[in-house]
């Protein structure tokens, strides 16, 4: 239990030492008539120019709900690839990997709306992921990734025991009394807490040491 509240700090030290602290239905519109000697042609419908300019651009650019765009809903798989999957970087499951760019994140999560620091790093609440927050290193590219236990589905830790196998380590925290269950998978430690060895999951977060010694965070 003590080693794996040491592990645990250590890795969260570390980053404190790198960073040195539609549009209406159209009216059907007849064929227009070729004009004879001294018409002048008929203008075009009002109802047509609607339809073929911006009212069609407003349609075609009208913004899926939430609910629709990809990961904002997305549960993570907790089976028994999810650590062969994240020893390349890749979150089974969610379209958030380890090292991809701050660019792309917000390009699917939106903008980020705060930020603040939690064990010695600096991370940043995005405005469309409610559920989590992200951790950018120097080099604005994902390090670390806490993600709250509505991710998980009906996880326990019972079952991602049997999915994962035996833990590097787990145990009680001396800091906050959870029960914590340590993996890895290659550079990435990944913890799993929950209120104690019986209850369901309340949060994972996964960090990736290497990146961040590699270009520690600027501020």
């Amino acid at each position: 239990m003590r080693r794996l509240v040491c592990m645990a700090m250590a890795v969260m030290t570390a980053s404190i030492l790198a960073i040195g602290c539609s549009p209406e239905a159209s009216v059907p519109v007849p064929p227009e008539a070729k004009p004879t000697d001294g018409q002048q042609p008929k203008p075009e419908s009002p109802v047509q120019n609607e339809n073929n300019g911006a009212g069609q651009n407003e349609a075609n650019n009208e913004k899926p709900l939430p609910a629709e765009q990809p990961g904002l809903t997305a549960q993570l798989i907790l089976d028994d690839n999810f650590l062969k999957l994240l020893a390349n970087n890749e979150i089974n499951g969610f379209d958030i990997a380890i090292g991809m760019k701050k660019e792309e994140v917000v390009k699917r999560y939106g903008a980020v709306v705060k930020k603040d620091f939690l064990d010695g790093g600096q991370y940043a609440v995005l405005e469309k992921l409610d559920d989590g927050i992200v951790f950018f290193d120097g080099a604005d590219r994902v390090y670390a990734i806490d993600l709250e236990g509505s991710r998980l589905g009906t996880a326990t830790l019972e079952t991602i025991q049997q999915g994962w196998g035996t833990p590097v380590d787990e145990g009680e925290s001396m800091v906050d009394g959870e029960y914590l269950l340590l993996y890895e998978a290659g550079d990435n430690s990944v913890f799993i807490s929950a209120e104690n060895k019986n209850s369901p999951p309340e949060k994972i977060r996964i960090i990736n040491k290497k990146m961040l010694d590699e270009f520690p965070q600027k501020f």
